[in-house]
């Protein structure tokens, strides 16, 4: 039993980056349709992008050591020794080091389109509050009625990829602001 115990888990991450490998010759031999055509589909990336071999590099380094710490994780998770403190450790640090693997996965992607998750303001990777405080969202009924000629003209990157709630929120959020500038002076401070 322990023997299977070990390959199941190597079996699953082989079958994974298989179907990983996979997948991203399909999206480069344009195998199949990056969304559903008629409705909604993902633009493919311009030819002039520049892929940083160092910075996949980076990335798949961290991958695989987060699959590492993961593994040692569990490791220490069945020891019957480890105790609640030190099971309690490893299960906390999953949450930041996700996050840290996250990021720096987000960076590997090519040059222009790298989307640092902190960066909610930069319109190439969300910008919902760019977006928010332009004159088309003063008027928020007139904007929600030609939402789908507005969000047919978007880019591929994020903002026309998403339904209208986030920018709907972040204009709500800005008009409060502008009426109470006192709670906005609360929330910044």
């Amino acid at each position: 039993m322990p023997l299977l115990r070990r390959w199941i888990p190597l079996t699953i991450l082989a079958g994974s980056g298989l179907v990983l490998v996979l997948f991203c010759a399909g999206v480069a031999g344009r195998w199949f349709p990056l969304g559903v055509p008629g409705e909604w589909t993902w633009s493919r990336l311009p030819q002039d992008v520049e892929l940083v071999v160092e910075l996949v590099l980076i990335g798949l380094a961290t991958l695989v050591g987060y699959a590492g710490f993961g593994t040692w994780g569990r490791m220490a998770l069945d020891r019957p020794d480890g105790g609640r403190l030190g099971r309690a450790l490893w299960l906390i640090a999953l949450g930041p080091v996700a996050a840290l693997v996250s990021v720096a996965l987000q960076e590997a992607a090519p040059l222009g389109l790298g989307k640092m998750v902190l960066a909610l303001q930069a319109r190439g990777s969300s910008g919902y509050y760019e977006v928010a405080r332009t004159e088309e969202l003063a008027d928020l009924r007139g904007f929600m009625r030609s939402y789908a000629d507005w969000i047919a003209r978007q880019d591929a990157l994020h903002i026309g990829t998403h339904p209208p709630g986030l920018v709907v929120s972040w204009r709500l959020l800005l008009e409060a602001f502008r009426a109470s500038p006192e709670a906005a002076r609360a929330v910044i401070g």
